[in-house]
């Protein structure tokens, strides 16, 4: 279905960034968010062959990208404007979910299994995790995530991106700690060694 323009760190709808993914890499736009002149960038990049959408669900996916080995899928989909659960392919339950309005300014919403499915964070900004409608108030499945009837994941006539990971033995690790203020620092057992770590403060403060 061709590239998935940019999305920006900011509550900002859709900025066409990405201009290509392709075989061996991708393509980026002159936007100042991924190719202002002289800056240095860092780029993540999950491997995606997968395209089959299921659609078995009441919010039907329109096009997919995702890795089973990999534990990560990214799913576009259109807003219903009712609460109800939006097909994936993982075979796991999720535990990590973003989800990004493309079609107005609002902001990024993020589910953790740490904080359950009452809760979210804005990943573009400093709040403590607070209870919001995101995520229906409802698990989330093997096949399936839930979600609310708001407009940060689930407004009729907009349009949505989902990011959604599980855990993967060896690979992929999402979790919980309580912070001690230890010179001695705390120690995160993951069962490997991280390439990419992303740590959020639950009670606020980035």
């Amino acid at each position: 279905n061709g590239a998935y323009p940019h999305i920006n760190n900011t509550p900002a709808a859709e900025a066409n960034g990405l201009t290509a993914f392709e075989s061996t890499g991708f393509s980026v736009g002159t936007n100042n968010w991924v190719n202002a002149n002289s800056a240095t960038y860092i780029a993540w990049a999950w491997a995606a062959p997968s395209t089959s959408v299921n659609t078995s669900k009441s919010i039907d996916g329109t096009s997919t990208y995702y890795s089973v080995d990999a534990g990560f899928e990214m799913i576009k989909y259109s807003g219903t404007g009712s609460a109800g659960q939006l097909g994936h392919n993982l075979g796991r339950v999720p535990t990590f979910v973003v989800v990004k309005n493309q079609t107005i300014a609002q902001n990024w919403a993020v589910y953790h299994m740490s904080i359950g499915n009452s809760y979210k964070f804005r990943l573009d900004d400093d709040r403590a995790k607070y209870d919001w409608n995101e995520w229906d108030n409802s698990d989330h499945g093997t096949d399936y995530i839930s979600l609310g009837d708001v407009s940060g994941v689930n407004s009729s006539g907009n349009d949505y991106i989902a990011y959604i990971w599980a855990d993967v033995p060896g690979f992929s690790k999402f979790g919980k700690y309580v912070g001690t203020n230890d010179s001695q620092g705390k120690f995160i057992d993951c069962g490997f060694r991280p390439q990419l770590l992303i740590l959020r403060n639950n009670d606020g403060g980035p």
